[in-house]
């Protein structure tokens, strides 16, 4: 060193700190990076021990970061232990995990279902009643689940041959091979050694999973029945099996089974009370120790079932009428034809008539192989029909829902009436005001040649059940006894031989009534003689426009604009005498009513009614300072006294004055007073300097009308005295 130069030894020792750091972020490099590795999946359960050489790498990342206690495990995430190193994983259904020295595992989760690739190395797993860990070890693919209350212990080991071996520690567990479904329970005596070619060993002993079902019965079977619960087969071949489970269900996963049947034989007889629809069917395998060892492949059914056949003709209720010349009731005949269909396949059928819905007596039957009959000579009356399909073997369908219909005979009439008049308004309240309008409805219509006289139908409903029937031999019919609502009416030409045309088209008549109106009132007025006399009740007379029907009318009058809380009395006559029970502003609305105690109108505007009552106000008593009282002053400055005197509701305001003489000649204060309505006294305050001596005051009261104000109050006085006394006032 000494034959170095000062650069040379510049560069020499740069050069070692250099390789001494890297040497130390080769050993420990967290000082570069960060201990929680960021990604965006799932957190799935953490760490609770993390010993010497533990390592995580995330899906995201391409480095392995050393491992902390209690750092949180995320899905897809790989994880490594070096020599004399172990780490205890816990997710969160509960199951544990150790992982033991020189081995890397890869996380996942598939509907709350742990998913375990184990890479290489040595775990243990803790699996809980809720926990169920599927593991993929090279082509491996397996299932473990406890089969107990209590948590079980499985050991899971793969060599660098491949070979994964499988032992008990505690509790009890099952073991499942995803490829062939073979369930077998483990011991703790017999671990288990799965081979690359996927066979089974017991210790190093290799056995072959011979057991197997074939289902015979094809995939997407039909099933047709004739009643629910009827049985039906399914079929397969097993081999080195004598036991086997039936099982249907709604859902691929059969997480739902609504058929489950042991049995020793196939084929198997299927008695499920199905629905129509699709449904899975598997068989599973049973060992001599009652355990599940194998499954086969799921294929589906369709269940359906011998339906009865629709009738699709004649229609519900069809009425089969044909017109004749001749008056009705003669005897007619006439044809129809009997159609239906079927879901289901029948090679024929069989069709009954009858005249009751009970077919107690049969009137025609005939089997078919079509799905139509002509049925002939029906005469006049209501009939009956079903159908039921027929089967080689004598096996007979249900008889579909009977169809009925009506065959009726009908007089040919001539064409229908034409009404002039169609849509008719009446209102009999605008009539009686105008003498030269019509005084009733009045119905018009086109005549025909050959009618004697016409009929004319009126009815409050279009269905005409409940009538009133009118005859006239005019082309005009006026209703003057007509009635308040709607009505509808039709006509009829009334012909020789007892016969009549086709009914008119339905017209309507909308009788309509007019609110009442209240005549108008002039404003009541009245004014007392004496000072402060109380307002007497005072009668106003209400008159209304009279309504056609009207029996009553309801008189309703309130202060209340809105009528929430009015006074009523019913009427027997379009006016009345009603009583104002203190002066305000009222207001007064009529209904009128028929014999039924039924609204013909509605309310009438309202009317307002004024009542106005005015009296002088009575003069204030004064109150304080008390009459003739000596007010004294600490001081020769502003009193600020208060005058007051008794209040008046009626009052508007008041007028004070305050003088140095009795006449009020020499006024010292004149002020106007707004009381406070929250107050129930008046008063007024005194806020400036006034003389000593001899103070008198007065209060006059103003009412909203300045005529009817009060006089001034008698006046009150009291001594204004000043003297200095450092104890008292005297």
């Amino acid at each position: 060193m000494s034959n170095f130069s000062r650069t040379e030894r510049f560069i020499f020792w740069t050069c070692a700190t250099i390789f001494c750091a890297f040497s130390y972020f080769l050993y420990d490099d967290t000082l570069l990076f960060n201990q929680e590795l960021e990604t965006k999946n799932k957190n799935i359960g953490s760490f609770n021990l993390s010993l010497n050489d533990v390592r995580r790498k995330t899906e995201e990342s391409f480095l392995w970061r050393p491992v902390s206690n209690t750092e949180k495990i995320y899905l897809r995430d790989s994880i490594f232990t070096g020599s004399n190193s172990r780490a205890v994983l816990t997710f969160d259904d509960g199951s544990v995990i150790e992982v033991k020295e020189n081995s890397m595992i890869t996380l996942n989760m598939n509907q709350g279902q742990i998913q375990l690739d184990l890479r290489y190395g040595d775990l243990v797993t803790a699996l809980n009643e809720k926990s169920q860990l599927e593991v993929t070890a090279g082509t491996q693919k397996f299932d473990l689940t406890p089969q107990s209350g209590d948590t079980s212990k499985v050991q899971i080991q793969k060599s660098r041959t491949k070979k994964v071996k499988i032992k008990l520690l505690e509790g009890k567990a099952q073991f499942t091979d995803k490829k062939s479904n073979e369930r077998l329970t483990l011991l703790k005596e017999k671990p288990l050694l799965i081979a690359p070619a996927n066979s089974l060993a017991k210790k190093d002993e290799v056995i072959k999973l011979k057991s197997s079902i074939s289902l015979v019965t094809l995939d997407k079977t039909p099933i047709t029945l004739f009643n629910k619960g009827e049985a039906f087969p399914v079929e397969w071949t097993a081999t080195e099996l004598n036991q086997f489970r039936v099982e249907i269900s709604p859902a691929l996963d059969f997480s739902k089974t609504i058929y489950t049947s042991l049995t020793s034989v196939s084929p198997h007889s299927v008695t499920a009370s199905l629905e129509r629809g699709w449904y899975f069917w598997r068989v599973v395998g049973i060992n001599d120790s009652q355990q599940e060892v194998t499954k086969s492949e799921v294929r589906r059914l369709f269940v359906s079932y011998f339906e009865a056949p629709r009738i699709t003709s004649p229609d519900v209720n069809q009425d089969l009428s044909f017109e004749v010349e001749a008056p009705a009731g003669k005897d007619f005949a006439t044809a129809t034809t009997l159609s239906w269909s079927s879901v289901a396949t029948y090679g024929e059928y069989e069709w009954q008539l009858s005249d009751t819905p009970v077919f107690t007596a049969v009137a025609a039957s005939q089997k078919t192989k079509q799905t139509s009959v002509k049925l002939e000579k029906l005469k006049a009356g209501i009939y009956y029909a079903r159908v039921r399909g027929l089967l080689p073997n004598e096996k007979r369908g249900p008889w579909s829902e009977a169809r009925n219909w009506k065959v009726s005979v009908t007089e040919k009439r001539a064409a229908p009436l034409e009404l002039i008049t169609k849509n008719i308004i009446f209102n009999p309240v605008q009539a009686q005001r105008n003498p030269a309008a019509v005084q009733a409805p009045s119905v018009n219509w086109k005549g025909l040649a050959d009618a004697k006289t016409y009929l004319i139908e009126l009815s409050k409903t279009k269905d005409f059940k409940v009538k009133e029937t009118f005859e006239t031999e005019s082309l005009q019919w006026n209703w003057t006894q007509y009635k308040v609502g709607n009505h509808y009416f039709r006509v009829w030409a009334k012909r020789t031989q007892g016969r009549t045309s086709l009914p008119s088209e339905i017209g309507s008549i909308k009788v309509i009534l007019s609110v009442p109106e209240i005549s108008p009132l002039t404003k009541i007025f009245e004014k007392s003689e004496k000072i402060g006399m109380p307002a007497p009740p005072k009668n106003v007379n209400l008159t209304w426009t009279q309504i056609p029907f009207a029996k009553t009318y309801l008189l309703e009058v309130d202060k209340d604009p809105a009528f929430k809380a009015p006074i009523k009395r019913e009427i027997s006559s379009n006016t009345e005498q009603f009583e104002l029970p203190k002066p305000g502003q009222y207001h007064a609305r009529v209904r009128a009513y028929d014999e039924n105690q039924q609204a013909l109108t509605d309310y009438s505007p309202p009317q307002t009614i004024v009542y106005e009552y005015r009296t002088q106000l009575a003069a204030p008593t004064l109150e304080e300072p008390r009459h003739e009282v000596n007010v004294f002053l600490q001081k020769d400055i502003e009193p600020f006294l208060w005058l007051v005197w008794s209040k008046d509701p009626s009052a508007v305001s008041y007028e004070i004055e305050v003088a140095s003489d009795k006449d009020f000649k020499r006024i010292i204060i004149k002020d106007k007073v707004i009381t406070d309505k929250d107050n129930n006294v008046a008063r007024y305050l005194i806020r400036r300097k006034i003389p000593l001596g001899p103070i008198y005051w007065r209060v006059k009261a103003i009412a909203p009308v300045r005529e009817d104000s009060s006089d001034w109050s008698r006046p009150w006085l009291f001594n204004l005295l000043f003297k200095i006394n450092e104890n008292s006032f005297e």
